[in-house]
C-alpha cells in the first residue's frame, strides 16, 4: 500500500481477507480506491426510507481506528502506526474517549501505587 508522501506501508491480512480480496480482484489485481467505494455501496446499509449517515472509506478507516485500536486499549503509538499518521495530535482526534475518568492517569497512578 502506498500512503500519503509515497511512503509504503505493509498491512497485515488474515488468510480470510486474502482470500476475498483475491476472489473479488482476481489473482494478481490491484486494489484501488474506485475498489472501495464500490465496497462500500455494495455493502454499506441501503435504506430508501432514511439515510443512515455518511459511510465511505474514510469513515470506515475512522472506525477501526477508533474502535479496534484505541477503544480496544492499544497504545497509542500503536493506533498512530496503524493510522500512518507521522504525529501523534492527529491521532489523538480519533480518541472519543479522552473524557473517560477511568483512563485518567491518575487513576493509573493510583492502582499502581496500591
Amino acid at each position: 500500500m502506498v500512503r500519503k508522501g509515497a511512503r509504503k506501508a505493509r498491512i497485515p491480512l488474515t488468510p480470510a481477507t486474502i482470500a476475498a480480496l483475491e476472489a473479488y480482484l482476481g489473482v494478481g489485481g490491484q486494489l484501488r480506491q474506485g475498489h472501495l467505494w464500490e465496497l462500500v455501496r455494495r455493502f454499506g446499509p441501503h435504506r430508501p426510507d432514511r439515510r443512515v449517515g455518511q459511510l465511505s472509506p474514510h469513515s470506515l478507516r475512522h472506525s477501526v481506528i477508533t474502535f479496534a485500536s484505541l477503544d480496544a486499549g492499544a497504545a497509542l503509538r500503536d493506533a498512530q502506526d496503524y493510522a500512518g499518521h507521522k504525529d501523534s495530535r492527529t491521532t489523538r482526534r480519533y480518541d472519543h474517549s479522552l473524557d473517560n475518568l477511568d483512563r485518567n492517569a491518575a487513576y493509573t497512578v493510583a492502582a499502581y501505587l496500591a
